[in-house]
């Protein structure tokens, strides 16, 4: 989702053990967006969690039946945008 390769996970472990994500502009637009996504979810799920974390998983019928993530997957930073509009239209 931050659109490096899923083999190439040095970046993301660089990013747990305290280095900042690299300072790529898609790199930095992509966390920036999956942190509104986070955000979002909570506040759609405030009363439960779990419903929170396991969404992005779950297949969505507005997503013609795929979750978020294979969404997200599938086409890149249009489907991040996609996936942060639809959650910002349910807190409208």
């Amino acid at each position: 989702m931050l659109g490096h390769g899923v083999r190439n996970r040095a970046a993301l472990h660089r990013y747990r053990r305290g280095q900042s994500l690299a300072d790529q502009r898609d790199t930095l637009e992509r966390a920036a967006i999956l942190l509104q996504i986070h955000h979002n979810l909570r506040r759609v799920f405030s009363l439960n969690p779990e419903l929170a974390y396991g969404w992005m998983r779950q297949a969505n019928r507005v997503f013609h039946g795929k979750s978020p993530v294979q969404l997200i997957s599938q086409h890149g930073m249009m489907g991040l945008y996609i996936v942060r509009a639809y959650l910002a239209k349910q807190l409208s």
